[in-house]
């Protein structure tokens, strides 16, 4: 399962998780571990998910991009008290607006056949 890191508390280990699929959050705890909790808030992070008396448990998490949506938290805070949050910071990337390349291959056709 994928999903980001919502809510991390560094002295009891413990972290909540936003899940891909919308549900409950997960629960991710490493206290008493050999190895130390190292998720931090806006992380997308894989896990494997369990379920412990209707508990959703993020078991082994492997952060996937670190910082992907480091204000996530805050923008739910603020949805959440009914203010616009401001549009999400543009990433760069090879994302293609298919709407845009449709018009740009229609121009190109229509060109094309008045020539």
């Amino acid at each position: 399962m994928l999903g980001v890191v919502l809510w991390r508390d560094t002295s009891d280990e413990k972290a909540l998780i936003w899940c891909e699929d919308h549900g409950d959050l997960a629960v991710c705890s490493r206290k008493g571990e050999a190895t130390e909790l190292s998720l931090h808030v806006g992380d997308c992070v894989q896990f494997d998910l369990a379920l412990d008396c209707n508990v959703r448990l993020a078991q082994n998490p492997r952060v996937v991009q670190p910082q992907m949506y480091p204000d996530i938290a805050d923008r739910l805070k603020a949805m959440a008290r009914g203010d616009a949050p401001a549009a999400p910071k543009a990433r760069k990337g090879n994302v293609i607006s298919f709407a845009a390349a449709r018009a740009q291959k229609t121009q190109q056709e229509s060109v094309w056949q008045m020539a």
